[in-house]
């Protein structure tokens, strides 16, 4: 089903939209136990990556599983990176992002060194939830907007400040959040008592000069 003009409105005001339940719980499942064998192999130890800062990281690759595939690439999704980037664009960075208990906090930050500027985008992000993405268990905060403001976001005292505009993203298990790499977003603490895994990917528009995206 093509993109509603709420939707793609969505996006050019907000600089986000939320396509619900892309995956199913079947899906979900295998990609999980892909993930499960991935992180035996690349590891050895399932705990060493992420022990220390509390959030597991683990690198993807498309045809890794087909639910990667089913999410990141799916039809929808595309035609939203697409709205945002142009045609012409690339994947990039897919991973898989999992906070613990406690942790998962960022500061806000955009995708790209640059501010954002209509017509040239750069940079779209795709995250999957792979359970509920709720008001208290990490979700992803945005700032509405932000990235039509010409700016890139400000320091804020400390990770944990709150910026006054912005929300969090929420929705049921096998949501996709489609948004412009330019909006001010980050992570924010897992206070539930499990786990909030999700994939996300970067999709960078083709250009002939490289620029460096943010860090």
């Amino acid at each position: 089903m093509p993109l509603s003009a709420a939707e793609l409105s969505s996006l050019d005001e907000q600089g986000f939209v939320v396509l619900e339940r892309l995956l199913d719980g079947v899906q979900i499942e295998a990609f999980e136990r892909a993930i499960d064998g991935l992180r035996e192999l690349a590891l050895g130890d399932p705990q060493a990556k992420g022990a220390v800062t509390g959030t597991e990281h683990l690198p993807l690759d498309t045809g890794l599983a087909p639910a990667i595939d089913a999410g990141l690439l799916h039809a929808r999704v595309l035609e939203a990176v697409t709205h945002v980037i142009g045609p012409r664009h690339q994947i990039k960075n897919v991973s898989y992002r999992s906070p613990r208990p406690g942790f998962g906090q960022q500061g806000l930050h955009a995708d790209w060194t640059a501010p954002g500027v209509a017509g040239s985008y750069q940079v779209a992000t795709v995250l999957v939830a792979l359970v509920a993405f709720t008001a208290s268990n990490g979700s992803t905060r945005v700032v509405p907007g932000s990235h039509r403001c010409g700016k890139l976001p400000p320091r804020l005292r400390a990770n944990a400040d709150r910026h006054p505009g912005e929300i969090r993203l929420t929705g049921p298990a096998g949501t996709a959040f489609v948004f412009n790499g330019h909006l001010w977003h980050s992570g924010t603490r897992n206070d539930s008592d499990a786990p909030r895994p999700a994939m996300l990917a970067s999709f960078w528009r083709a250009h002939a000069f490289n620029p460096q995206p943010a860090s």
